[in-house]
């Protein structure tokens, strides 16, 4: 299937290395074809904020920009992972979004899809060549969809009123729960109409074993076929006895139709893999009708630690994120008494104001309300640090920014440890992720800071400034005088002269004072900007672009 992307809207996206031992950014001069979007308004539920067609920027060069890689050591294919202790090396991996559409009188066709760049894994070329194939499935299938539902719509317009109007979409989003040495496992989600009843919700899941590229499939990751369905079943009538469901709801056969997914390969399921659990994923119409919804059914490695592959579930660190599942219970054992407890997670939606708000956070103990907290689309997960527990909650915001918020869960008492502007971004383990944030130092761009949580629930950074990810390329007006700089951000302290005319692209910046420029010949200059004078440096650069 040829890969292809429509150009109207295409964010760069990043895929970088990990190791746990060191976070150095070592450059990559891969990525030829590099544009920025400047979103609009409107959002998809909780896949974040989608643009229109008005506004839609294209920044394009053919000549490369850095890509980073984190880890001063790295890695590659022959590296051995310590599959009896769990050691191994995280790989986060950085994914983006298009979106594009045609919106005509009587009827609009839009999608978006989440892309992955894969410049960066060349260290692992199995693993580089398998998420080429999982980017090429995914947006081959929203392209695919696009274009039947775009003739589906014109086909449509001679049964249609003059006042009908007809809108169809396909929309998929792309969730990292595990990317490391050992395996990569995505979740995709995949949101659909085009006329009928209602909408379609499905999910197609991505796993990949590391070192060989392989495709997981569930038989590669249990050792005991029967011991695992037994599991699954102890543990949806767990959940849906907590939950207060009846399995009466779902299809007659329901456990022949898991029994099959599970040992038949033929059959074939949807899963997804964090260091704590396994995930079972049956989509509306799998295991009972469509207004039922989808059923996850969550199985903890520790609890059956026998019918698992532990190839696929060591892990040795304390350290560890909770996914939230189904949109409002998190379940973690705050109180270490060796039981996991259920944390409801939850936001009211506002139809005044279009919004969510009115934020509850509740325990068998506990109770937090946070009036001032708000968002278009929320989502949740919660940390293990050091021995404590949080609740991690993301909001996205005005103009496309994002806020997320930490809460500690301990001693019977919920409260905020902290407040950061912007969102976290490869999320997998609490001690290295990366926070994104939207920055507006001679553009308007996203860039990332590598960071982790600390034992007091707060965020630390652990670089001094931005990687820009959503790169702008701006052509020097007249000579611009800035400092050298190394692919680090270091400075030599020499002064260099950008000549005019120079296309550069920006690389990063400390969003106050300076924004460092890569030039045509790959080297780096630091200019500095006054950031109270507006608009910015508008008569040294020509591209200058800043959302409204």
């Amino acid at each position: 299937m040829k890969k292809t992307f429509l150009t109207t809207l295409l964010s760069v996206s990043l895929v970088l290395t990990l190791t746990v031992s060191g976070c150095n950014f070592l450059p990559n001069q891969n990525n030829s074809n590099n544009q920025n979007n400047t979103a609009n308004n409107g959002n998809n539920g909780n896949n974040g904020n989608v643009g229109n067609d008005s506004g839609n920027v294209t920044q394009s060069t053919d000549w490369g920009i850095d890509q980073f890689n984190v880890g001063g050591n790295g890695s590659n294919d022959d590296q051995d992972t310590d599959v009896a202790t769990g050691e191994f090396e995280f790989i986060p991996l950085v994914t983006d979004w298009t979106y594009d559409g045609d919106w005509q009188d009587n009827y609009s066709v839009s999608y978006s899809t989440s892309f992955i760049n894969t410049d960066n894994l060349g260290k692992y070329s199995a693993l580089k060549s398998a998420m080429e194939k999982v980017d090429e499935d995914i947006n081959g299938a929203a392209l695919d969809s696009y274009r039947d539902y775009t003739d589906f719509a014109k086909e449509n317009l001679e049964y249609m009123n003059e006042d009908d109007f007809l809108s169809c979409y396909y929309y998929s989003n792309l969730t990292n729960y595990r990317s490391d040495t050992v395996m990569v496992s995505l979740m995709e989600t995949v949101e659909s109409y085009a006329g009928g009843a209602h909408p379609n919700t499905y999910y197609v899941s991505h796993n990949v074993d590391s070192k060989s590229g392989k495709t997981l499939e569930i038989q590669d990751v249990i050792a005991d076929k029967e011991g695992f369905y037994n599991a699954v079943i102890d543990s949806l009538n767990k959940q849906f006895s907590q939950d207060g469901i009846g399995t009466d709801d779902l299809w007659e056969n329901y456990e022949e139709l898991i029994h099959s997914s599970i040992t038949d390969p033929e059959y074939g399921c949807n899963f997804v893999m964090d260091y704590d659990s396994i995930l079972m994923i049956y989509s509306p119409y799998e295991l009972a009708a469509y207004a039922f919804g989808p059923v996850f059914i969550r199985v903890r490695y520790q609890d059956c630690p026998e019918v698992f592959n532990k190839t696929y579930t060591a892990y040795s660190k304390e350290n560890i994120i909770y996914n939230n599942y189904d949109g409002m219970n998190l379940y973690m054992d705050y109180d270490n008494d060796g039981t996991e407890e259920n944390i409801m997670v939850n936001m009211l939606y506002n139809d005044e104001y279009g919004e969510y708000d009115n934020l509850v956070i509740e325990t068998d103990t506990a109770k937090f309300q946070g009036e001032n907290i708000y968002g278009f689309s929320y989502d949740v997960a919660g940390a293990k640090v050091d021995g404590r527990y949080f609740v991690i909650l993301k909001t996205s915001v005005e103009n496309d920014y994002t806020c997320t918020y930490i809460f500690s869960v301990e001693n019977g008492v919920i409260k905020q440890t902290d407040e950061v502007f912007g969102s976290f971004k490869s999320f997998t383990n609490p001690d290295c992720f990366f926070v994104n944030q939207r920055l507006d130092l001679l553009s308007t761009y996203d860039g990332f800071k590598l960071s982790k949580i600390n034992s007091d629930g707060k965020v630390e950074f652990m670089d001094d400034c931005y990687t820009a990810t959503s790169h702008i390329q701006l052509t020097a007006l007249r000579d611009i005088n800035g400092y050298a700089v190394d692919s680090v951000g270091a400075p030599d302290g020499e002064s260099k002269v950008i000549p005019k005319g120079s296309n550069v692209l920006i690389a990063g910046t400390d969003d106050d004072t300076y924004v460092d420029l890569r030039l045509e010949d790959g080297s780096y200059v630091r200019v500095y900007v006054d950031n109270d004078d507006w608009p910015q440096n508008y008569e040294l650069f020509d591209g200058i672009l800043f959302a409204g």
